[in-house]
């Protein structure tokens, strides 16, 4: 197999979530025997780290995310590895991006959100739940959509804990995402500080790339062993398997713990967000409680004791959740850009 190119950004702002979904990608093509390299601009240490711990290698752009510069650079990089795919995930690469990315190679396009203007891809993968061809009305006619939670790209480590299943402790687990730009994990630490969530036990999961990491642990930490905080820890898909409930937003790791059966209370903390969480409280899979800055922490604490006091309840978001997801999304992503179909 020729190399894989990968161009994303993980930051304080975008957070990690696009590059990791990228890794679980780049893993499954790394499996089959093919190489996996990473553009970006400038890796955050942690994240790099993680990368190169799988086996693929960064190469750094010395340009602007997004600019025209940016389409040259990573054009040019194509072309020297010689490879037949290139990726692209996140919200930076527009329309000037594409006007400046020569006509060479397959590009696919790794989007959230829908695209309402022309757009250059050889294949788009909306890994969302709801995502439908609709919402690429401009997209040409040789364009391949991957669309829905069948092809969520999840990496390899979810999947060998969902094989081997996991006993629920009695710790929930809050995981707000690699950066949580909006401090929606503040907002829940409040809502566990009330009175009526002092019998409630947590682990707060702080990502490498959140820049209150420091204030936040030591926040946490002043209140353990009920409240205790754990920074990218290297054994998250056995917590989030062994919680009996999670606390998360609208990204990624909702496929994660869907995948493994855990059961989901969502705070939207980005707009992008908002109609995977509504479309996942529709199906029954979690409980939406809002926009993470309208929820009073009076609110937030009452939903979370009458989810950890419903066990019926919170048993069938979970299994509602399971049939959304199987694990198997990277393998056919993968697939399809070896030649399959669709």
């Amino acid at each position: 197999m020729t190399p894989l190119l990968i161009r994303c950004e993980a930051s304080a702002v975008l957070g990690s979530g696009h590059v990791m979904r990228c890794l679980a990608l780049a893993e499954e093509w790394m499996r089959r025997g093919g190489r996996a390299v990473f553009a970006m601009v400038e890796p955050e240490a942690a994240i790099a780290a993680r990368l190169c711990a799988a086996g693929a290698t960064i190469e750094k752009l010395p340009v602007t995310p997004g600019s025209t510069a940016d389409a040259a650079a990573t054009a040019a990089l194509a072309q020297r590895l010689g490879v037949r795919w290139v990726v692209l995930d996140g919200p930076m690469f527009g329309a000037g991006w594409e006007a400046a990315w020569p006509a060479e190679g397959a590009l696919l396009r790794i989007d959230d959100n829908g695209l309402a203007r022309a757009f250059r891809a050889d294949l788009v993968l909306n890994q969302n739940l709801g995502a439908a061809t609709s919402d690429y009305p401009a997209r040409r006619a040789s364009c391949r959509m991957l669309l829905g939670p069948s092809y969520a790209l999840l990496r390899p480590e979810f999947m060998a804990v969902a094989d081997r299943g996991s006993v629920r402790g009695s710790r929930l687990v809050v995981t707000l995402g690699g950066s949580d730009p909006a401090c929606a994990t503040e907002r829940v630490l409040e809502a566990l500080l009330r009175p009526e969530t002092q019998t409630v036990d947590a682990d707060f999961v702080i990502g490498a790339a959140n820049p209150r990491r420091a204030a936040l642990t030591a926040a946490i930490d002043v209140h353990s062993p009920r409240l205790e905080s754990v920074v990218a820890p290297a054994d998250l898909p056995r917590r989030f398997a062994a919680a009996p409930l999670a606390v998360t937003a609208g990204g990624t790791t909702i496929y994660e713990l869907a995948l493994l059966h855990t059961p989901m209370l969502l705070l939207c903390t980005a707009d992008n967000q908002r109609r995977t969480c509504v479309n996942f409280a529709a199906a029954g899979a979690a409980r939406y409680v809002g926009w993470h800055a309208e929820v009073a922490s009076a609110e937030l604490a009452r939903v979370l004791v009458s989810m950890l006091t419903d066990g019926p309840s919170r048993d069938g978001c979970a299994a509602s959740a399971a049939r959304l997801v199987d694990g198997h999304g990277a393998g056919r992503v993968v697939d399809v850009m070896c030649g399959g179909a669709v």
